[in-house]
């Protein structure tokens, strides 16, 4: 879940002067939250009478990430995370391998 940023406001005019707090992410399965830029997102798309329905889910962790796949059900496709070669810690290369290795489908 999108945890949108808050901004100062002036207490004249109104307008915003600042960011208070930056956007963050809960994760989906454990509620962590992390910064915008650390986070894994699963979108699927599902086929229904009144066109394409589209779902977001969004991750701390490979970990959970691949929790979460065990239980989505979907009719039309999903697109996963991108991998990141150049990241270290729960979202990295190297994290996706170990979750791949626990998955069991």
């Amino acid at each position: 879940m999108r945890i949108d940023a808050t901004y100062k406001t002036c207490g004249e005019c109104g307008r915003h002067n600042g960011v208070e707090t930056d956007t963050r992410i809960q994760c989906d399965v454990c509620e962590t939250v992390v910064g915008a830029d650390s986070h894994l997102d699963i979108k699927t798309f599902e086929n229904t009478n009144n066109g394409t329905q589209v779902t977001d889910f969004e991750f701390c962790s490979w970990k959970c990430c691949f929790e979460k796949l065990r239980t989505i059900e979907c009719n039309d496709f999903a697109r996963l995370p991108y991998l990141q070669f150049d990241l270290d810690g729960p979202i990295s290369y190297k994290a996706f391998l170990e979750a791949a290795k626990e998955f069991k489908g």
